[in-house]
């Protein structure tokens, strides 16, 4: 068996609101397990192959045609030598523009908008 660690991930962005079900909220924003909850809206997901783990970075109570920042940090359990998959669908293959022209501090191409929807993810710091 390999090393666990505990890695505190922090995540910034521009995304669209996405209901999941049958995992666990955990903040505003981050939902762990379950499956997306509309056929519509896009998904963001981080997946880990070891152990088997996955998570929902853009949870919301219900959809719209809304985007918003993020920026939060959650630690996660991954195992040495494990995949690291970011997935992004847009569903229905459109998404919301950053018509609020809504900015992330300290992410280009700040302090200008960035016209679409995106997720910047920086590893914070790693614990055995």
């Amino acid at each position: 068996m390999s090393q666990k660690y505990q890695v505190t991930l922090r995540f910034r962005g521009v995304v669209e609101p996405m209901m999941y079900k049958e995992g666990k909220q955990d903040g505003d924003y981050f939902y762990i397990g379950g499956e997306p909850n509309n056929g519509t809206y896009n998904i963001y997901k981080l997946s880990i192959s070891s152990p088997k783990s996955h998570f929902f970075l853009n949870r919301q109570d219900k959809v719209g045609h809304r985007i918003f920042t993020i920026d939060y940090t959650k630690t996660i359990e991954i195992e040495g030598g494990a995949k690291i998959n970011f997935y992004g669908n847009g569903q229905n293959g459109k998404l919301i523009s950053n018509f609020d022209k809504l900015v992330v501090p300290d992410i280009a191409p700040a302090p200008k908008p960035y016209h679409g929807q995106f997720i910047q993810i920086d590893v914070v710091d790693v614990k055995e």
